[in-house]
């Protein structure tokens, strides 16, 4: 039973691709059956579709001959990452791509075991709080891997105060502190003056 390949290879140039240099290698590659793209950050992806050959042997040949034809063409690039899968599993891969984990707000703050108002709180205020990824009618939706990662390096368990929080009470402790302070020296002040009073008549 033959058994179709596809190495899917990511290449980035030394500097972005000009039209002409992607016309010479779709060109190029149109030969072979191959594909050739460039993604919104100028890396480019070469798929190669091979039949029924020992794959481990021809891969590093076949990354061999992309390399070769983007240097030809003016464009030399470093190979970044290379996949290989059967023709079969790309294609339900395909008819099912893998997405990730998304969390609505309530369900963040499960996972941190906070209130969803302190999930608002930390999206306005932590520098380390992830970013949604989407945004629905019913909320902002966050990359359940990215929160779980925030919980990682959150300094602070659920209940305490963050430290402009802490702050704010030790201030205000220090002010009602010293306004105590200063109606003691007051009472004790106003006690002396009415010793020395009756001491006087």
């Amino acid at each position: 039973m033959s058994t179709s390949w596809v190495i899917s290879m990511t290449f980035v140039p030394e500097l972005p691709l000009e039209d002409k240099q992607l016309d010479a290698l779709s060109e190029r590659f149109d030969e072979q059956d191959w594909t050739v793209a460039v993604a919104p950050d100028f890396s480019v992806s070469v798929t190669a579709y091979i039949d029924d050959e020992p794959i481990l042997m021809t891969a590093p040949l076949v990354v061999d001959i992309a390399a070769r034809a983007l240097r030809d063409v003016g464009a030399p690039s470093e190979l970044v990452k290379v996949e290989l899968m059967t023709e079969e599993r790309r294609e339900i891969e395909a008819q099912h791509p893998p997405l990730p984990e998304l969390l609505a707000a309530t369900d963040v703050a499960k996972a941190l075991g906070v209130s969803r108002q302190r999930v608002s709180q930390l999206q306005r205020g932590h520098r380390d709080f992830p970013h949604p990824v989407a945004y629905t009618g019913a909320g902002s939706l966050w990359v359940r891997s990215a929160v779980d990662r925030f919980a990682t390096v959150w300094d602070r368990r659920p209940g305490r105060r963050t430290e402009d929080e802490h702050a704010d009470v030790v201030e205000l402790h220090l002010k009602t502190g010293r306004t105590a302070a200063l109606k003691g020296v007051k009472t004790a002040l106003n006690q002396k003056r009415a010793t020395q009073q009756r001491i006087e008549a």
